[in-house]
């Protein structure tokens, strides 16, 4: 009998898309397009930076850690 452990980690959709009702691919599945609606637009690192410097200048301004 060939015993094969789940695979644990990022999982492919071709991989996924027949045992979505099992916990752990479900979980671990990556580049899906069950996923595409739900990807939010993130901020470039720059401004990120750009943000956190805002920040950190405003907190100093007020005297917050």
């Amino acid at each position: 009998m060939n015993i094969r452990p789940p695979q644990i980690g990022p999982q492919p959709w071709e991989q996924v898309r027949g045992k979505l009702d099992q916990s752990l691919p479900f979980a671990n599945m990556r580049d899906t397009p069950y996923y595409r609606d739900a990807v939010w637009e993130q901020f470039s690192p720059a401004e990120y930076q750009r943000r956190y410097r805002a920040l950190r200048a405003k907190m100093r301004e007020h005297k917050l850690d």
